[in-house]
């Protein structure tokens, strides 16, 4: 399974397990994308359309409302943190 987030859940996840980190290649899409969200959303929502990420945790509104137009069928979870734990902790990410 190919999980993607923005720094703030993985910052609080990262005891959970092994993560694999990756960088955006497509960096004038993140310029776009910068028009309206933060770097990190930015980033997040290209990276998941690199990957072709699984599930994508964004902590933002603003940034899972861009990830529903930019994704076809996205998985975004923005819930609360403990969720987040379970959901993961689940499905040996």
């Amino acid at each position: 399974m190919i999980v993607v987030s923005d720094t703030s859940p993985l910052t609080n996840l990262a005891a959970i397990g092994q993560f694999d980190l990756h960088t955006v290649q497509n960096r004038a899409l993140v310029t776009a994308l910068q028009r309206d969200l933060d770097r990190g959303e930015a980033e997040t929502i290209v990276l998941a359309l690199e990957l072709g990420a699984d599930l994508t945790l964004l902590d933002e509104k603003e940034g899972r409302h861009a990830a529903r137009r930019w994704l076809s069928e996205p998985r975004i979870w923005g819930c609360g943190l403990a969720w987040q734990r379970r959901y993961l902790a689940s499905t040996s990410v």
